[in-house]
């Protein structure tokens, strides 16, 4: 069993690249939580694999305090088998000019049971931010069960631009991009 926190401080002008790779066993359990605070023109990159445990739960929350802050988060799974996963990638937009990406791809097949949160979260102070999720999923078997929750909190009219799109058949696209200008 993993059990495991990270906490990361980007002060001003820094970059921090972070790359996870869970492997663990069929039979293990992980249960990983990730921080970030990002300050002035700082950035987060992260990197995320996730290919073992019987039962996975993710969880990203990034910070966006300073102006012109950034972050970046990249991740791959496989579901296969029985196993069953929990992904949460959130990047909160506090500073103005904040600028954020999430990016996961993922193949599904035989019993497995994924449930993704990708969260955009606007605050007030964060003008001209923009923030982009995407996810892929390649689905491979009729019985794989896939949940996906999409909330964007953004402060009442401050957003433009958006769309989301599915794509028939066995690979599922979703793209939102909000701009807070």
């Amino acid at each position: 069993m993993h059990n495991g926190l990270t906490v990361i401080y980007a002060k001003e002008n820094a970059t921090v690249n972070i790359i996870k790779i869970q492997r663990l066993g069929d039979s293990s359990q992980s249960f990983d939580s990730n921080i970030a605070y990002v300050e002035g023109n700082g950035k987060v990159n992260w990197i995320s694999v996730e290919l073992g445990s019987y039962i996975s739960g993710s969880n990203y929350r990034t910070y966006l305090d300073g102006e012109a802050s950034g972050s970046n988060l990249s991740s791959i799974y496989l579901g296969d088998g029985i196993r069953k996963m929990d992904l949460e990638y959130t990047m909160i937009h506090k500073g103005p000019r904040s600028i954020s990406n999430i990016e996961t791809k993922g193949v599904l097949k035989d019993n497995s049971k994924k449930v993704f949160r990708g969260n955009l979260d606007f605050k007030r102070g964060s003008r001209h931010s923009k923030g982009v999720e995407e996810e892929y999923v390649i689905l491979l078997d009729p019985t794989v069960n896939l949940t996906l929750f999409q909330p964007y909190y953004v402060m009442k009219t401050m957003w433009k631009g958006g769309n989301m799109q599915l794509v028939q058949d066995k690979l599922m696209k979703i793209n939102f991009f909000l701009s807070n200008e």
